[in-house]
């Protein structure tokens, strides 16, 4: 069984969500829970890892609170969602777990571990760093503004997680002392993106006023 052939599975938490997710591979081992990125969700996983470690342990894919398949909404913050991921083991019957998480999953995982760290045995971290940590986010001017935009379409996602067309990058340009020089302007970075913006935006994308 892999990623694409499990079925989907539904349970009902306490704190009123029902859960859609996924269980597959090797019973009898540690489960390992994987806590995917901003906007994913649990179709979001590439099956070439996911499959590979269901070969020797047993893996469960999730869709937290209003994301995906699963009912309630989404926390608009980090411990929100740790405790969201709680709810959800504590209703499976989990009680020692490895947790992987990549991107914003690892800013959960590391709240996980901290609030119930007798549930974490191992905890896998990928492409994450401190939830919201100074500095963490440098993105240029041009990312900035598709980042920003209070209705964005599919470009403007892209923006985020891919880098733009060789043509959209600026043309470098050579300094008196004969440096190369990128674009002023383009390269500038924002280290806190839409943090004067009056809208706040879940972990999920959407926004409220």
């Amino acid at each position: 069984m892999s990623q694409y052939t499990a079925p989907n599975l539904t349970i009902d938490a306490a704190n009123g969500t029902t859960y859609a997710y996924r269980r597959f591979g090797r019973t009898g081992t540690i489960p390992v829970v994987f806590l995917q990125h901003f906007r994913g969700n649990l179709d979001n996983w590439d099956p070439a890892l996911v499959d590979d470690l269901a070969a020797d342990r047993e893996v469960i894919l999730i869709d937290n609170s209003g994301v995906g398949l699963s009912t309630g909404t989404t926390p608009y913050t980090v411990k929100g969602l740790a405790r969201d991921i709680l709810a959800f083991t504590d209703a499976l019957g989990l009680t020692e777990i490895d947790l992987l998480g990549f991107s914003l999953g690892g800013f959960v995982a590391q709240e996980v571990a901290l609030l119930r760290p007798r549930l974490v045995r191992r905890l896998v971290l990928a492409g994450t760093g401190p939830k919201g940590g100074r500095g963490m986010h440098g993105w240029t001017e041009e990312i900035n503004s598709h980042a920003c935009k209070d209705v964005q379409d599919a470009t403007d996602v892209f923006y985020l997680f891919f880098a733009p067309p060789r043509q959209a990058r600026p043309r470098a340009r050579s300094s008196s002392n004969g440096s190369s020089l990128g674009n002023r302007t383009a390269t500038k970075f924002r280290r806190w993106p839409c943090a004067t913006r009056r809208r706040k935006r879940s972990p999920t994308g959407a926004s409220r006023t």
